[in-house]
């Protein structure tokens, strides 16, 4: 269920700008890397530290734009989906 949540989040965030033109599993990777490496008793900043350290990693610091507050407010969207469903 999480891994759902997670999914549509970063779709509907789509951080890259990369919508509509690629298709809607474009984040997979990054998302199963997100997913694999999260911990349910993680908080939001833990969480938004590892969605900045893998996209960091998956598409450079050059290219990726947002900042860690950025990816915090995104973990914090994901763990309220998640205890909310």
């Amino acid at each position: 269920m999480i891994y759902r949540k997670m999914e549509q989040i970063i779709n509907e965030w789509d951080p890259m700008s990369l919508f509509p033109h690629f298709p809607e599993n474009e984040y997979r990777t990054e998302i199963e890397k997100i997913y694999n490496s999260y911990n349910k008793s993680c908080d939001k900043e833990s969480l938004g530290k590892l969605i900045y350290k893998v996209f960091v990693d998956e598409f450079g610091d050059d290219v990726f734009k947002f900042d860690e507050k950025k990816c915090t407010e995104i973990a914090s969207l994901i763990l309220f989906e998640e205890k909310n469903s």
